[in-house]
């Protein structure tokens, strides 16, 4: 290579070429030499570089010339360089590449292979070997006479002018001519093309034609084709086979074929009004379908033909000019209640809702009243108009629109079907709603209507009037509204709502068979509220004046006055609202929210969810598995029997966990804790330096302090025999009656007193002292220091946490004759004793070291690759014996 990057020859001949980095747009080596017997060459390109130039000049026996690229970088070959690799040659260039490439050829006949991703590909001039290889490719021959290959993907060829032979590939493909310069005649039953770019083609693999702007003749195969015809009078035919056709702008003639076929109409432009400009369909069947779907998602809906208050879709049957008997399908868009397009249908056809695609009303010509219409099986939106409509969804996921008058609304006659989601709506009138099969929901609107749910889950909303809602079967909604209703759940577990205070009067709920909700809303009440709740036998007139039977759960909010609310044996919901109330749950798992005011709130028996609210409240949490929230205020928190979990919040609080074993959280303010029976713990945060009493009761009882902020000044000081030097997160706190202290993620100091402490540190360097008394000492993770003082105590050494990343224990005072021991988590009897760490015997053992007092830990024992860990450093021991351990 010379001094200006340039390469001056390359020869067959050399054993080896010297490579080098190069980052032109350009590329030149002036000399190719080939061999006595022909030679290829392979240079390859490399870098995210576009290359516009490649120079070179073959002698000799040169066979082929091929360059290689990494994906990245983009070759464009210039049709006008005078010194290109063909115009020198005449041989083939052949271009090998990987990744999303974009690829020009010249004017000469070049060969070009995408290999991977998908690939822009053009030929230009010459009889071009395009091979798109894998991925969903562009190939574009340009002039000459080209073959094109799509290879694997979803490819778009075109051949462009001259004869080309094209091969779609696997996958769908699709043959475009866009660009012809004429009409095309296109056959892929015969694989021939004929006029304009396809003149002399020949096609195979290809599932998909894109005509010209002309009046092009295209015609299918026995397989499932695509078929669109651009611009211009077409005439498609799709042959055998479900097929897909697509007229275009302009006047079309339309032939499906056997099979059931679609017809894509994607613009109002496509098909216009009169029999000189819309769309011909020559052989609809029941089984074909009109796809609107692009129209009706582009428009905006909002007018008929006749002012039913609904976009609107129909049809006609009429006679063309020549006496050929036709329907007439039109659509309004605009709410001007003229069509806006028009297809004709060769024949008299009665279509259904089966028979469209799109969300456009389907209904027949006729008068504005009356109307008995039933949809299809896919998703329909009938609307009734003036008069008294009988409309029937039938199969799918339907949207009924009574419209005015006295309507009866039929959902699904069919058999159920778990996907199905119905909106049916009854606008004034007395309406009658029938929900059938399927999850439907159901508007009654205005005036007096009867609303039935049918089997599935349905929702009812009853809105204003004197309504009847009727769940029957399936665990339904059901809401009433404004009026006087009578709402009947049925069978399965119903929700009856009877909404606001201005709402309820005069209602009649049956929440019939099944485990059935009331919800009330009494927050506009201008008094303070009574509620008690009966059992579901019998009948009595709820507060608000309605009456009720047949309710098993309350879900009843408060006025914002004092009130008094109770609830029965299941999971009820009672909100107090605004002042001082009194709730109780009684049986089964509750919820209650004190809200504002000094609220005295009662689980009751069960796992209770009690929140005080704002203000001084009281909250019990009776039998069963309890959580209080005090919130808010100064608040008193019993958790009676049972494993209760109490929170004080904000203010402080007085927390007493009864019986059982229980959890209590001191959170914000002075608090003070009492566990009462059971094994209870304290689980104990940063409050600020408030002076927390912390009492423990009978059992065994533990202090755990939790800190989220990651900082070492909420690490904990606990000195029980002098409380007042308490510090750190335990600032100013005082503790009685526990038995075990669980430390910080910091260095704790916990000093004990005359009784057995266990004194677990947590995570860093902690000092662990128990003075008097039988301690159990665990430093847990970090280089701790554990002093046990008079009496036998216990050193846990575990041997999981204890992985050679720290400094091991140190142990002050070991006293085999006061009875302490080495309590080994994970550990084996086995003892050796000597003046280093080796082990003699094979297996895990212990290793102490007489002269240094370390106790190591070895588990691959005399195994040469095994390294042992230290332990801990016991000081003052001269010997250990397998009797010091617990295992």
């Amino acid at each position: 290579m010379d001094a200006a990057g340039n390469i001056p020859e390359l020869n067959s001949y050399w054993s080896q070429l010297t490579t080098k980095s190069y980052t032109s747009s350009s590329f030149s080596t002036p000399l190719i030499k080939g061999g006595s017997y022909g030679s290829t060459f392979s240079i390859q390109v490399g870098g995210a570089l576009a290359f516009n130039k490649f120079k070179a000049t073959l002698t000799g026996h040169v066979s082929s010339l091929v360059l290689l690229e990494n994906g990245q970088t983009r070759l464009s070959v210039a049709t006008n360089d005078p010194v290109y690799v063909q115009n020198v040659s005449r041989l083939p260039l052949s271009l090998f590449v990987q990744g999303n490439d974009v690829i020009t050829g010249s004017s000469l006949d070049d060969t070009i292979f995408g290999v991977t991703g998908n690939d822009r590909l053009y030929g230009k001039g010459g009889a071009d070997r395009l091979n798109g290889g894998s991925g969903n490719d562009g190939l574009d021959g340009g002039l000459g006479n080209d073959a094109l290959f799509g290879g694997d993907g979803r490819d778009t060829l075109t051949g462009g002018a001259g004869a080309d032979t094209i091969s779609g590939g696997a996958g769908i493909d699709t043959i475009s001519y866009v660009g012809s310069d004429a009409r095309v005649s296109i056959n892929l039953s015969t694989g021939t093309g004929s006029g304009g770019h396809a003149t002399g083609d020949r096609l195979s693999d290809i599932e998909r034609v894109v005509g010209s702007r002309y009046n092009d003749v295209i015609v299918g195969n026995g397989l499932s084709n695509t078929l669109q015809g651009g611009g211009g009078h077409d005439w498609l035919s799709g042959g055998s086979g479900t097929d897909v056709l697509e007229g275009g702008i302009g006047r079309d003639t339309l032939s499906g074929g056997s099979g059931a076929d679609i017809f894509v109409l994607r613009n109002i432009a496509d098909s216009g009004i009169g029999e000189t400009r819309r769309d011909l369909i020559t052989d609809f069947t029941p089984a074909d379908v009109l796809d609107l779907r692009s129209i009706s998602s582009r428009f905006a809906l909002t007018g008929d033909f006749t002012g039913k208050g609904g976009p609107q879709l129909h049809y006609y049957h009429t006679t063309s000019s020549n006496g050929t008997r036709i329907t007439v399908v039109e659509g309004d868009l605009n709410a001007d209640r003229k069509a806006d397009f028009q297809i004709a249908l060769k024949g008299h056809i009665a279509l259904s809702a089966d028979n469209i695609l799109g969300d456009l009303l389907v209904s027949p010509s006729g008068t504005p009243g009356g109307d008995p219409f039933t949809g299809g099986s896919r998703n329909d939106t009938l609307v009734g108009g003036y008069g008294a409509d009988t409309l029937v969804g039938n199969g799918g996921d339907d949207h009924l629109f009574g419209g005015y008058g006295n309507d009866a609304l039929f959902g699904d006659s069919s058999e159920p079907s778990s996907t199905r989601y119905h909106d049916w709506i009854g606008t004034p009138g007395h309406d009658a709603l029938f929900g059938e099969w399927g999850n439907d929901t159901l508007y009654g609107g205005a005036w007096n209507d009867t609303l039935s749910g049918g089997y599935n889950d349905d929702v009812l909303y009853g809105e204003s009037g004197d309504d009847v809602l009727q769940g029957d079967s399936g665990d339904d909604a059901l809401v009433g509204g404004a009026g006087k209703d009578l709402q009947q759940g049925g069978l399965g577990d119903d929700t009856i709502n009877v909404g606001a205070v201005s709402e309820m009067l005069g209602d009649t709920v049956d929440g019939g068979l099944g485990i059935d909700t009331l919800v009330a809303d009494y927050s506009a009440l201008g008094t303070g509220l009574t509620f008690t709740a009966a059992d579901d036998l019998f009948t009595y007139f709820a507060p608000g004046g309605f009456l009720v039977t047949g309710i098993e759960i309350y879900q009843i909010t408060g006025s914002k006055f004092g009130d008094s609310i109770t609830g029965y044996a299941l999971n009820d919901t009672l909100n107090g609202g605004g002042g001082a109330d009194y709730l109780r749950g009684l049986g089964g798992d509750d919820s209650l929210v004190g809200g504002t005011g000094r609220d005295l709130l009662d689980g009751g028996n069960g796992e209770d969810h009690v929140f005080g609210g704002t203000d001084d409240d009281t909250l019990m949490g009776g039998l069963g598995r309890d959580t209080l929230y005090g919130e808010q205020g100064n608040d008193s928190l019993d958790g009676g029997d049972g494993h209760d979990t109490l929170y004080g919040g904000e203010g402080n609080d007085g927390l007493s966990g009864g019986a059982g074993n229980d959890t209590l959280y001191n959170d914000a303010g002075r608090d003070t804790l009492w566990g009462g029976d059971g094994n209870d713990t304290f689980k104990i945060g940063a409050d600020e330096g408030a002076a927390d009493e912390v009492h423990g009761g009978a059992d065994g009882d533990e202090v755990e302090f939790i800190v989220s902020s990651p900082s070492s000044a909420y690490s904990a000081y606990i000195d029980l025999e002098n409380q007042a030097a308490n510090a750190g997160i335990a600032h100013n706190d005082r503790f009685s009656e526990i038995e075990k202290f669980i430390g910080t993620d910091w260095d704790d100091v916990f000093l004990g007193d005359g009784i057995a402490n266990y004194f677990e540190g947590g995570d860093g360097g902690d000092i662990l002292n128990g003075r008097g008394g039988n301690d159990t000492l665990d430093g847990g993770r970090g280089s701790d220091v554990l002093t046990g003082g008079a009496g036998a105590d216990l050193f846990v050494l575990d041997l999981s946490l204890t992985n050679g990343k720290w400094p091991a224990d140190i142990i002050t005072d070991f006293n085999r004759a006061e009875g302490d021991k080495l309590v080994v988590q994970g550990g084996v009897p086995t003892l050796e004793q000597g003046l280093d760490s080796n082990a003699s015997a094979a297996g895990p053992v212990f290793i102490f070291e007489t002269d240094t007092r370390r106790l190591w830990y070895d588990a691959d024992g005399s195994d040469p690759e095994g390294n042992p860990i230290l332990v801990a450093t016991l000081l003052n021991v001269t010997s250990l014996f397998t009797t010091d351990f617990v295992l």
